[in-house]
């Protein structure tokens, strides 16, 4: 499968943005080898100042695509495979400065993986934002699933 740069440099901006943090062009590349249409949210996990894994959610879709070495795989869940999300939360401040409040999430899925997103693992607003954009879609996508008909 070809890909056309714009698409790829388009990806790589929704990934990372103006952070700073380096995604190598081969994970990008893979993102949207294995994605078509815009992508409702993103979400990264870092190592070493480098994205190593890629997590989206894309219609009724959850993906990961991880990067080890050379080699990226991945697997991609529709979200009727979420078994539960756990919320954790905590806040920072004392009682004369409004909390922050920081949160993350573990997405279990029926084949026994999980996804853990953790929006304070990131030095950059940008990653931080897109984590909790990413929560909050997921979180979206699991309450409709769940309203009665």
């Amino acid at each position: 499968m070809t890909t056309d740069n714009a698409d790829i440099d388009d990806i790589r901006e929704q990934i990372v943005g103006e952070s700073g943090i380096s995604v190598s062009i081969g994970l990008v590349a893979a993102v949207r080898s294995f994605t078509s249409g815009p992508i409702d949210a993103f979400a990264v996990d870092i190592d070493n100042g480098k994205v190593e894994t890629v997590y989206w959610l894309q219609g009724e879709a959850i993906g990961r695509l991880t990067v080890h070495r050379e080699q990226t795989a991945g697997v991609v869940w529709p979200v009727s495979a979420v078994r539960a999300v756990k919320l954790s939360a905590h806040g920072t401040g004392d009682h004369f400065r409004p909390q922050e409040l920081a949160r993350s999430i573990s997405i279990s899925f029926g084949d026994g993986n999980d996804a853990k997103i953790n929006p304070g693992a990131h030095r950059t607003r940008y990653l931080r934002d897109s984590a909790n954009r990413f929560i909050d879609a997921v979180l979206g996508k699991i309450s409709a699933a769940a309203a009665p008909a």
